[in-house]
């Protein structure tokens, strides 16, 4: 996962590769790497793969795009609302990872060129990664400025594995940051989601990596993220501000927590989370350390704290019964060449 911005949604989605060369489809995708694949010999083939719906060219919104409160409400029009049950829901459907984000389309094809092919695509939301010759080099550079294309790559590249894979990740990267532009300007009126922010950006990337985590949705109530993990694991991070701590303070003391949970919670070491949307309680004593969640500062965002949480289980549902991308991989029918 790129990290120049956090985004509302990122989950893997599947590359696609065009090329003539039988030989080099059986090797460069798995060199790659980065993401499911398919493989097309023939650039026809691509494009009747796509008129037919067997890959997803559209992103579906349907869980941000609905609307809070009473229709014709002033204070709600405009408003974007996310309906979590519907998100909880994308978890089941393994069409997500179907989504085409990226083409990968050789320059020199017979039954048509590359560049024709992606003049055929241009219709198509995804990405168009060119891969040319040494003397198609021209041409490439004028169809990219053109916007014909995304980006271009010589084949003769001793590293083009690796070249080809840096490609795939920008490009990935940059679809959902267009599919989401939207939604970005409406979060980024909170200043708790800190979606411009290049520190938390990296710190929510590093999270990502050491945790493990393919796919990740925003949330709102709770303000943060929903993670999971390529097995169906599910956690939650989540966003404190100094607003919210003070009142989690006031409302401990007046609900009697023990002395110990105060503490913590005014040393900002702590925040009370019990995964009540209602809000805080009247809590068991004995049950007041275990709503503590531990939290950390962001750096260089003075009052900005973050959390992250199994408790309770943010899909409240077996992992198993999850279509995780580990689960999406399992079945292989989408490596068969077309």
């Amino acid at each position: 996962m790129e990290s120049q911005k956090c985004l509302p949604f990122f989950h893997p989605t599947t590359v696609l590769y065009v090329d003539d060369d039988r030989h080099l489809l059986s090797i460069l995708p798995l060199r790659v790497g980065v993401s499911p694949y398919r493989c097309f010999h023939d650039p026809h083939d691509v494009l009747d793969c796509l008129e037919r719906g067997d890959v997803l060219t559209s992103l579906d919104l349907e869980c941000w795009n609905r609307y809070t409160g009473e229709i014709g409400d002033p204070d709600c029009e405009g408003v974007l609302g996310l309906d979590k049950w519907t998100l909880y829901m994308r978890l089941f459907e393994p069409r997500r990872f179907d989504l085409a984000s990226v083409v990968v389309v050789d320059y020199a094809m017979p039954e048509m060129s590359g560049l024709t092919l992606c003049r055929r695509l241009a219709a198509w939301p995804c990405k168009r990664l060119l891969l040319t010759g040494r003397a198609d080099l021209g041409l490439a550079v004028q169809a990219f400025n053109d916007g014909l294309i995304d980006m271009f790559l010589s084949k003769e590249e001793p590293d083009l594995p690796a070249q080809v894979a840096r490609a795939v990740r920008r490009l990935q990267y940059r679809y959902f940051l267009d599919t989401s532009r939207m939604m970005r300007e409406f979060l980024a009126r909170d200043d708790c989601a800190l979606w411009a922010d290049e520190v938390f950006s990296h710190l929510f990337a590093r999270h990502c990596t050491d945790r493990g985590i393919v796919e990740y949705y925003a949330i709102n109530d709770p303000v943060g993220f929903l993670l999971i993990d390529a097995e169906g694991s599910g956690y939650l991070w989540l966003l404190f501000n100094d607003a919210q701590l003070e009142s989690q303070c006031l409302s401990a003391r007046q609900l009697g927590a023990p002395p110990g949970v105060l503490a913590r919670l005014e040393g900002r070491t702590a925040a009370l989370f019990v995964g009540d949307p209602e809000g805080l309680t009247v809590l068991p004593p004995d049950q007041w350390h275990n709503a503590c969640l531990p939290i950390s500062g962001i750096p260089g965002r003075p009052g900005q704290y973050y959390g992250i949480t199994t408790r309770p289980d943010p899909i409240r549902l077996s992992p198993r019964a999850v279509v995780s991308f580990a689960r999406y991989l399992e079945n292989a029918d989408w490596l068969t060449e077309r």
